[in-house]
């Protein structure tokens, strides 16, 4: 039996909104050690017997820290997965949680246009963001096909501050990582208790123009921004204190 005391932090969500790369932001500072396989996927492992958990498998991953080092993985599926939450805060009720938010139409083309990329994906964008939601609630839809479900944040991230408290979490939008990288690592560099460290900003091109696929269409992007906004509007407010 391992004699770890929990890590410290976890980047929990979301996916297709940065997190790759500000993964690879916080391996360059020497104070932190995150794992070296991202998304690790241990809390919303539903085959585990949660009533009794064992941590070693995943505190393997951090045997490599030194006793100074703050220690973090990466998996974004944590805020949405039911139940993951919960299973962190009972792991860990003080860990910081860094959420990274980027809009969500786009978001969900960005994850539609991985699954295309990996011959996971038949149907359009049009399809899947209509008719290809009754995917969802069949089998592993809930994790695979959730492109428009993954997108409403306000629940996800009530569910964090309440779990966890504001203090301990950190919400970070895509692009202000983009455009103002040095001014947000700073904050994060803030958050997470460690000294400032310059990090080398590079991002991974997105699949949709990798993969030379149709772009995001006026009335895909119209349908998807109409869905989104009570929860938009909703998730300003959490993240404003209202």
């Amino acid at each position: 039996m391992l004699d770890m005391k929990p890590i410290d932090f976890l980047i929990a969500g979301m996916q297709k909104s940065g997190t790759t790369a500000l993964q690879s932001f916080l391996k360059q500072n020497p104070e932190i050690f995150m794992s070296e396989t991202k998304e690790l996927h241990f809390f919303d492992k539903e085959t585990r017997d949660w009533t009794n958990p064992n941590y070693d498998t995943y505190h393997q991953n951090f045997v490599g820290a030194t006793a100074t080092q703050i220690r973090g993985e990466a998996t974004p599926a944590y805020t949405y997965w039911p139940n993951s939450m919960e299973r962190i805060a009972a792991y860990n009720p003080n860990m910081r949680m860094i959420i990274c938010l980027r809009d969500p139409t786009h978001r969900a083309f960005s994850h539609w246009a991985m699954r295309v990329s990996k011959g996971k994906e038949t149907l359009s964008f049009s399809e899947a963001i209509r008719e290809g939601r009754n995917r969802v609630s069949l089998g592993n839809g809930l994790r695979v096909f959730s492109y428009v479900e993954r997108g409403f944040y306000a629940p996800q991230l009530r569910r964090a501050f309440d779990l966890f408290g504001r203090k301990n979490v950190h919400i970070l939008q895509q692009e202000d990582l983009l455009n103002n990288h040095s001014v947000e690592m700073d904050r994060i560099w803030n958050f997470l208790g460690v000294p400032s460290y310059l990090t080398e900003p590079s991002f991974v091109r997105p699949v949709a123009m990798a993969q030379n696929l149709p772009a995001l269409s006026k009335t895909d992007q119209v349908f998807l921004n109409d869905l989104f906004a009570e929860d938009q509007s909703e998730t300003r407010g959490l993240i404003q204190g209202k």
